[in-house]
């Protein structure tokens, strides 16, 4: 396991040649990213571990510059350390079709909640702008992190009886025919809430349910932790808490439907999708203080 830091500044067009000392100082101009021309001119971005001694050097710097520099939290797990845990949060790095709520997208709200949204789910087809997937097996939606599969992935889980999840049809948009080459994985599975221990930012919230108004931490590591886990669990599950905006735009005639929610997998998926070649996607561990289920 190796944990980052990564500290981003702008100092300016006028200070690229302070930037450029500051660097050199530190013995950092290698591993900078400096950006010397344009609009974004002296912008920098420095990637360095948490026990590196020009970390703090570095921020006390910039600092004495009279700029405030941002410091982003990142994890990196090695093979090693997912085998250690049961349980996995998957992340899509992409994100990259365009989120259904701006396809006029038809939702259920029998089950949301009434201010925020949080329950809502697509009515299928599921809009999703398939020409976003490219060559990707995996991708979801931007806003409510619907996931999009391939049929030949979509084939692989249903083949490996993988549970938790089931394929419906997902269409370019409106009036648009479902395309036979992408299938929504729609994710039943759900787990409970999250431990208070777990290291999330809230920003806010909804008043009236507290699914929705979830973030990923910034400036320390993204944590779930829970007492423990639904018994009986399945492969594929969808985290009860609602990440995101769940406020849209006034000009936006459609009602809120929480944001999106984080995906929880097993092992097997993990193992299924690495001998499937999956791209574009990271694993990390979901903490759970007392497992009262085994997938095997």
């Amino acid at each position: 396991m190796k944990e980052t830091r990564v500290v981003s500044c702008n100092l300016g067009a006028s200070r690229v040649d302070i930037a450029e000392r500051l660097l050199s100082k530190l013995a950092l101009l290698d591993a900078a990213t400096l950006t010397r021309t344009g609009i974004t001119a002296g912008m920098l971005s420095v990637g360095l571990r948490l026990d590196d001694s020009r970390l703090p050097a570095l921020i006390r710097e910039l600092e004495s510059l009279g700029e405030a520099p941002s410091v982003r939290a990142q994890r990196s797990y090695t093979e090693r350390d997912l085998d250690a845990f049961e349980w996995l949060l998957v992340r899509i790095r992409t994100h990259g079709l365009p989120g259904s709520v701006s396809l006029e997208q038809a939702y259920d709200y029998s089950r949301a909640c009434a201010t925020c949204g949080a329950g809502a789910l697509p009515v299928p087809p599921l809009f999703a702008d398939l020409r976003a997937m490219g060559r990707k097996a995996l991708d979801a939606t931007a806003h409510d992190s619907q996931i999009v599969v391939t049929r030949d992935l979509a084939n692989r889980i249903r083949d490996a009886s993988l549970s938790g999840a089931d394929f419906l049809d997902v269409s370019p948009g409106p009036g648009r025919i479902a395309n036979d080459r992408f299938r929504w994985l729609h994710i039943a599975g759900s787990w409970p809430a999250f431990s208070p221990s777990s290291t999330v930012v809230t920003d806010n919230l909804c008043p009236l349910c507290g699914r929705a108004g979830h973030y990923d931490a910034y400036d320390r590591v993204t944590e779930l932790r829970y007492d423990h886990d639904p018994q009986k669990a399945p492969d594929f599950n969808r985290t009860w808490e609602h990440f995101g905006e769940w406020r849209l735009p006034p000009q936006r005639s459609q009602r809120p439907v929480g944001g999106g929610r984080f995906t929880i997998v097993s092992q097997r998926v993990r193992r299924l999708f690495r001998e499937s070649k999956v791209r574009m996607i990271d694993f990390e561990p979901v903490f759970v203080c007392q497992p009262t289920a085994s997938v095997s």
